[in-house]
């Protein structure tokens, strides 16, 4: 695989198909989506948080803004921190994979400021009735084996926004 630019911006569709390749389940596509929206504005080579700096942190790092460690191989950090490798961060894949980790698995999302201060949300499928939108998003490349996949945007009867290949 060529690696991208740093200077890359993907499309909301771009940034679908990435959560896809990861192996990011569906239930919490949209609200990856909207974090790496709100936190780097899709930018794969976004550096934040640079005035955070001191000896532990580093930067924050990617579509998600993954706050990297100067040494994440240091044996009193959990297994979720010692994948906060500041190199490794700008690859998108594995910074949604990270993301996800510290997410506890889609379990909270407190750790994002965007999340707390609620910006994600103008990036959240729209609408009072979601479950009436069901807009149909083609991603280019983010297919099973690089084939364009069809996903549709959609929501469940106990309201958690779903996205579904078809």
């Amino acid at each position: 695989m060529k690696p991208e630019s740093r200077q890359t911006v993907y499309t909301t569709d771009q940034i679908i198909a990435l959560l896809v390749r990861a192996g990011i389940p569906n239930k919490d596509i949209p609200m990856m989506v909207a974090l790496a929206l709100a936190e780097s504005e899709g930018k794969v080579g976004a550096i934040g948080d640079k005035n955070l700096v001191d000896d532990k942190w580093d930067e924050s790092i990617g579509l998600w803004q993954i706050r990297s460690l100067k040494n994440p191989n240091d044996p009193t950090y959990n297994e979720t921190d010692k994948l906060r490798v500041k190199e490794k961060l700008f690859d998108p894949v594995y910074n949604a994979q990270v993301a996800y980790a510290i997410s506890k698995q889609g379990k909270d999302w407190t750790d994002w400021s965007t999340y707390n201060d609620e910006t994600y949300k103008r990036y959240m499928p729209a609408g009072p009735s979601r479950s009436e939108l069901r807009d149909k998003i083609q991603v280019a490349g983010g297919g099973i084996r690089g084939r364009s996949k069809l996903i549709t945007v959609a929501e469940e009867q106990n309201n958690q926004t779903i996205v579904t290949g078809k």
